[in-house]
């Protein structure tokens, strides 16, 4: 950049030299015009010079900015909200029974959990489980509706895994059929309230910070059971655990503010 300057100013100083300007002009006043040309030179490195800061500045307000608004995107919340699809495998009298959940509440501190959740068992998923009516074999279909509060902590909380303690308490309702094995009449019909309590251990390995396994397994137990049945059993869930917070976090970072920022220094 400095040798471009020298050279502008060799060739304006040969043109001068060279012109005709100079024929019957004084010493002096030809070192008056040699003093014009060096200040234009100075001129022009000082003009250039302003637009280099300008620019410069420019450049750090839009780094400070891009700064700022990724801080700000990834910053630490204390409350955040969370959505869970939460579906369980679990027994009845020794049969697979699947139970479909959602979950939604918040997260406190990044340890604390607390979120209601619904539950459903149709009558598809319980329609082998078989009971005995007095001297007949049944079938009985089960429909299962209910709601907990649900409160997990986490006792263990690192960047790859966590160890969480859950413990759940809600409350719903049955609708019971036994239905006779040989010729499908109804033998028994019960409905009614129940209240599930449930507690156990959750995993969770992330091997990236958006995307990761966990695994449940817990145990749940109903006071005043009904007994030919017995509600009370193990549960567990092996799942994708998928964190949505960073997902967003990602794609306006590096689909949106990263590319804006890169464009703008570019144009400057």
């Amino acid at each position: 950049m400095f040798s471009k300057y020298i050279n502008n100013f060799l060739l304006n100083l040969l043109v001068i030299l060279k012109s005709k300007i100079l024929m019957g002009y004084s010493f002096s006043r030809f070192c008056y015009i040699i003093i014009l040309v060096i200040n234009a030179f100075n001129f022009r490195g000082q003009s250039d010079s302003v637009m280099g800061k300008n620019k410069q500045f420019l450049s750090d307000s839009l780094t400070f900015k891009f700064k700022t608004d990724s801080i700000y995107l990834y910053r630490y919340q204390k409350v955040r909200p969370c959505i869970t699809l939460d579906n369980r495998i679990t027994f009845i009298r020794g049969i697979k029974v699947n139970v479909r959940g959602f979950q939604t509440g918040f997260i406190l501190y990044g340890r604390i959990t607390a979120s209601l959740g619904l539950y459903l068992i149709n009558h598809k998923t319980a329609r082998n489980v078989k009971i005995k009516v007095g001297d007949e074999e049944a079938l009985i279909t089960t429909k299962l509706n209910y709601a907990t509060l649900y409160y997990q902590y986490s006792i263990i909380y690192k960047k790859y895994f966590e160890v969480d303690i859950p413990f759940e308490i809600g409350l719903g309702n049955f609708d019971i059929n036994a239905i006779a094995q040989i010729d499908n009449r109804l033998l028994e019909h019960k409905n009614g309230l129940f209240i599930p309590i449930g507690s156990g251990l959750k995993c969770v390995v992330k091997p990236i910070k958006q995307i990761g396994i966990s695994g449940t397994i817990g145990y749940r137990y109903v006071p005043d059971n009904y007994i030919k049945i017995n509600l009370n059993g193990i549960y567990y869930a092996i799942g994708i655990w998928v964190d949505i917070r960073q997902i967003y976090r990602d794609i306006n970072f590096y689909g949106f503010k990263r590319r804006k920022y890169r464009n703008a220094i570019k144009k400057l």
